[in-house]
């Protein structure tokens, strides 16, 4: 006995021995430098590090008594590397993609990560059985407090009530430690495919075509999709487990309320098969409705790019109308979808709060309870039916959104875009890219060869350069320091003032009530077993109570969705002054001590400062400065878009009176970045009637139509644009579609002004870097066509340098927000000299 002891003792200090060691760190023990590199303190750690998350503690030390940094939050480890996660899915992509099926997308996420799928399965199966004996343990604590409160206490032995401890305290760790398992797990899996689809889609995106990559729609749901399917990935696990939890809840169930255990199915099954049938029906709605949102978002995020230009040039009556429209269409389209859904969501809340209630009527009037509540009956039971409920409605939330909704869409777009034809090769020269010296001489060969590139053009290459080679550099937040380790309550406020403080004090004290009307239930449940357990009319306030419950819900819903955000709105004059059809006529421009901000309310000094400034019509006034001095300001407070105060008067009028969106329809405007839209070559050279009706159209309109396009025609080879339009359906082409470089586009902006000109006759024009792009040759060009198309007209031209200034009557320098230099041309003087004579 003794050799069998010693035997014992040794084989377990051996195994304790094993697991120490098992404990520690295997990082010095990698071979591999890369491995070694990318390995965390997660890879690298023993068992029960891993699972009880020991390896994150000195990270939560070191941020509980300082800023923690990139390097204090460790490496994700080998597994979740983008070229190892890319690797891994291209090889089962390009398997599964010979099928030519339409799932094997999502057939190549479950080849690569099968393994993932399985280890998040295992820690909720042991869940599962921690979650069914909790029942059992109420039972045997209400029945131990019984025999307390009855003074039978001596049939509870001291045995009994240390396993009952032992056991609740067995129960809970389990199920603490398998749900985190779980949760972590589940989160590793979301990463590795969110990780691999995104390395995916940008090798994707350096092979793709130019055609391709201007097509903002491809690209506009790519970070959401991504994220819907990880996580609809990670959730298809819930619906087989859920059918093994609702088994085997029903068996326990039988073991309280006999036979009535299958009432607790028939809400289920109804919802169940209610969801299956609806998935049928909103499957293709939610692609339509997905479809409509895809073109909106990709039109409203162009025009919101361009959005001050857009303004500018009087165009936000019109866009606005465009954008509204495709909302409404939007809107239109997601109405079929959204009633299927308020029907569902409904299905499911009744679900919710009425399984309790169809259990305990048929256990209570049919088999079960004897006619009689009985705490150690009633209590477990409902614990059961919650036990059964929650994974099961989920699941039914679950397989609605993954089969029939975003889930389907996503992998389709997706889908779409891996497979979208390729062009071309992109490699990078690390060691070329990597050296800081290198980017250095990039600036200098770049200041040797823009010597006649605009100042503004040359400052963004250089700044992008820089940027790119910094943006490699390791981020030091110790020299942004000033950050608290711990929040203080102005960060609280900061949410709390965007909602309100009255909307936020009403929905905490909703929410309060609504935390305690799920509770009622159950207290209203205990009072009836201690006061009348026989007595089955206490049964109809009981549902009262469960459906009152659903209703609070349901407004707590509907006030969080009433909570809208409101957006400042541009200052528009109580009564405008209705401008004449031409106007402005003579082009004289008055500014009288004028100082603007972008923000007032802000305690910033002014961007343009104390400017007073006279401009006769048909002058010619070119404004110059550095970065920064206002220039394009003050064409800004012109147009009516900046907070100003002073006079400015056009023509007589004081703009201030005036409607800023028809102050801006009546002056022509060349931005500095010119308006593109995703529309043909007619409508961007028309954009103020892209919302006009073409449906039937007289023969008078079609003659007016034909001679507007011969225009159209005419400007287009004048600026050396039409060739590549002629061979693409003429002005009926898509701009995306023609190709043209950021100079042509500038052009076709020029000549849309031209146009506009002509058709409202107005005689004051803003130019705003409009030739920045173009080659001296075409500039010198196209600078005579401007003097030709907009003779007579008072023009005021911005730009950075003053040799690109031509052909002014005058050239002013700002400097900080004021006119600091005038320089009159000759032929200025020459007809200042005529006037004072006369």
């Amino acid at each position: 006995m003794g050799t069998l002891g010693a035997l014992a003792a040794t084989t377990a200090s051996l195994r304790a021995c094993l697991i120490v060691l098992e404990e520690v760190s295997k990082k010095a023990l990698l071979v591999d430098d890369d491995v070694r590199a990318c390995s965390g303190p997660e890879a690298t750690s023993g068992y029960f590090q891993r699972a009880f998350f020991i390896y994150l503690y000195p990270m939560l030390m070191t941020g509980f008594r300082q800023n923690l940094t990139l390097e204090d939050m460790g490496k994700l480890g080998i597994k979740y590397s983008s070229k190892a996660l890319h690797l891994r899915l291209k090889t089962n992509f390009d398997r599964t993609q010979a099928s030519k099926s339409r799932f094997h997308l999502v057939c190549a996420c479950f080849l690569t990560w099968k393994w993932e799928l399985v280890l998040m399965a295992i820690p909720r199966f042991a869940n599962i059985g921690a979650c069914y004996a909790q029942p059992f343990l109420l039972g045997l604590v209400i029945d131990s407090a019984e025999a307390d409160g009855n003074e039978e206490g001596d049939r509870i032995t001291t045995a009994m009530r240390a396993g009952t401890v032992a056991a609740t305290f067995l129960i809970f760790m389990v199920q603490a430690i398998t749900t985190s398992a779980s949760r972590h797990f589940a989160n590793g899996f979301v990463t590795q495919v969110r990780g691999g689809l995104v390395a995916e889609m940008m090798e994707k995106t350096h092979r793709l075509s130019e055609k391709d990559a201007k097509n903002s729609s491809v690209l506009t749901h790519t970070s959401s999709d991504i994220e819907s399917i990880a996580m609809g990935l990670a959730s298809c696990v819930d619906i087989p487990i859920t059918f093994i939890e609702l088994g085997f809840g029903v068996y326990l169930l039988s073991r309280f309320i006999e036979q009535s255990c299958f009432f607790v199915l028939l809400p289920v099954m109804g919802s169940s098969l209610f969801s299956f049938l609806l998935g049928l029906k909103t499957g293709p709605l939610m692609a339509a409705w997905n479809k409509s949102i895809e073109i909106r978002v990709s039109k409203t995020s162009q025009v919101l790019h361009q959005l001050p230009e857009i303004k500018m040039m009087g165009l936000g009556p019109v866009v606005r109308d465009k954008i509204h429209n495709s909302r409404i269409e939007e809107m239109r389209t997601s109405r079929p979808y959204r009633f299927w859904m308020a029907i569902l969501n409904m299905t499911t809340s009744l679900t919710d709060v009425g399984t309790p209630v169809v259990v305990m009527a048929a256990a209570y009037f049919w088999r079960g309870f004897g006619h009689r509540m009985s705490s150690d009956q009633v209590f477990p039971t409902l614990a059961i039916v919650a036990l059964i409920q929650n994974p099961t409605v989920k699941s039914l939330q679950v397989y609605t959104e993954l089969t029939a909704t975003y889930l389907p869409e996503s992998l389709h777009v997706i889908d779409q875009m891996i497979t979208v034809d390729s062009e071309g090769h992109v490699v990078l020269d690390e060691d070329f890219a990597s050296d800081a010296s290198h980017a250095q001489l990039m600036t200098r060969l770049l200041s040797a060869v823009t010597s006649n590139v605009p100042q503004e053009v040359e400052d963004k290459e250089r700044a992008s350069i820089k940027r790119s080679w910094s943006s490699n550099r390791p981020f030091d937040a110790a020299k942004y320091g000033g950050s608290n380790s711990k929040s203080s309550w102005r960060l609280y406020m900061l949410f709390i003032n965007s909602v309100g403080k009255l909307k936020f004090t009403s929905l905490s004290v909703l929410a309060f009530f609504m935390a305690a009307s799920e509770l009622i239930p159950e207290i209203y449940l205990r009072i009836w077993t201690d006061s009348a357990p026989e007595d089955g009319s206490w049964f109809g306030w009981y549902a009262f109570m469960a459906v009152a419950a659903s209703a609070i819900t349901g407004l707590t819903y509907w006030v969080l969705y009433t909570v809208v955000a409101n957006t400042p709105q541009e200052r528009r004059p109580a009564s405008p002054e209705q401008l004449p059809p031409v106007w402005p006529y003579e082009g004289f421009v008055e500014l009288t001590g004028v100082s603007s901000w972008y923000k007032p309310e802000v305690d910033m000094p002014p961007i343009v400062r104390d400017v007073s400034l006279l401009i006769d019509g048909g002058e010619k006034i070119g404004l110059f400065g550095r970065t920064g001095s206002g220039k394009s300001s003050l064409l800004l407070t012109l147009l009516g878009h900046l907070s100003y105060e002073g006079t400015v008067e056009i023509d007589g009028v004081d703009i201030a009176n005036i409607d800023p969106d028809a102050l801006r329809a009546h002056i022509i405007t060349i931005t500095q970045h010119p308006v593109q839209f995703d529309d043909t070559i007619r409508a961007n050279l028309l954009p103020f009637e892209m919302n006009d009706n073409r449906g039937g159209t007289t023969d008078e309109q079609n003659r007016q139509r034909a001679a507007k396009d011969a225009i159209l025609i005419s400007l287009l080879e004048r600026f050396h644009l039409w060739s590549k339009v002629r061979d693409r359906g003429g002005l009926d082409a898509m701009l995306t579609d023609v190709g043209y470089s950021k100079g042509e586009i500038q052009l076709l902006s020029i000549a849309r002004a031209i146009v506009r000109r002509q058709d409202t006759a107005s005689n004051l024009v803003l130019v705003d870097e409009a030739t920045s792009n173009l080659d001296p040759e075409r500039d010198t060009e196209t600078q005579a066509i401007m003097d030709e198309a907009f003779a007579g007209c008072t023009v005021l031209t911005v730009a950075h340098r003053l040799e690109t200034i031509q052909n002014v009557d005058c050239k002013i320098e700002m400097t900080a927000g004021k006119l600091t230099q005038f320089i009159h041309s000759e032929r200025a003087i020459r007809r200042a000299n005529r006037s004072s004579s006369n």
